[in-house]
């Protein structure tokens, strides 16, 4: 739920934003919670309405022993399905940065004089009236907000260890410094590639990974990348299908 923010800026980091759930089994847990409760208390109605029928038909009562036992893993259940709610949510808002990498970096390098191609005006007339969308933004959309957020660490930022799952040989081993709360692509519901950036301005380096999440106190990406931010070389490990780095 979208919701205006009345937090403070963290003093560390700048960010002023929520607590959060991470993907993975913080998400499924009250899922599953919810759905046992659901299903126990459509069982203890069922169950109440076979004894109202047997009453009706003259047959002895027995002990509400089934019935009961549903009973109490609904309301069990419902109970803990509340508790593991995530918080609610609003977009977190972030302070400025400034350029991540050397002023000799490609990514600021001027257009205007280079040479349009020649089927150009083709392209642009292609689009007609197609408005012209940024893909990130301020608001929750559909269940996610569009854009890949940051998160500023340092050297007391707890470093994990990641099992990268879909490209370990590309991705550097790790640990990975991973913020509390985690501010992740396409929260809060985690619908779409569920980057997550670690930036350590003062350092000067900045950690990647895809499709984070977390099982149970495990943490687990399919690939994992490290950039030098005082250097124009690539690193090994890469997290977009580019190969450039996520804010870009």
């Amino acid at each position: 739920m979208l919701r205006p923010t009345t937090a403070t800026p963290d003093p560390t980091t700048g960010i002023k934003g929520p607590d959060t759930i991470v993907p993975g089994s913080q998400q499924l847990v009250p899922a599953l919670l919810g759905l046992l409760t659901v299903a126990a208390l459509v069982a203890v109605g069922i169950g109440l309405f076979v004894r109202w029928r047997r009453r009706r038909r003259g047959v002895p009562a027995r002990q509400p022993v089934v019935t009961a036992a549903l009973g109490a893993t609904a309301l069990v259940a419902g109970v803990l399905t509340v508790v593991t709610l995530p918080p609610r949510f609003y977009v977190p808002e972030f302070p400025p940065v400034g350029r991540l990498f050397p002023d000799g970096a490609f990514f600021y390098r001027p257009v205007a004089d280079l040479p349009l191609d020649p089927s150009s005006r083709a392209w642009i007339d292609s689009q007609q009236d197609a408005p012209l969308v940024p893909g990130f933004g301020g608001d929750v959309v559909d269940g996610v907000v569009f854009g890949v957020p940051f998160n500023l660490v340092d050297r007391s930022t707890p470093l994990r260890a990641v099992r990268i799952v879909q490209a370990p040989q590309i991705s550097p081993a790790g640990p990975y410094p991973v913020t509390d709360p985690a501010y992740i692509e396409s929260m809060p519901t985690y619908g779409l590639d569920n980057h997550y950036i670690g930036l350590d301005r003062d350092a000067g380096r900045m950690w990647e990974l895809i499709s984070l999440r977390q099982w149970f106190g495990r943490w687990e990406a399919d690939a994992g990348a490290e950039w030098d931010l005082d250097s124009l070389d690539f690193p090994t490990g890469y997290t977009t299908a580019s190969g450039l780095p996520s804010p870009f």
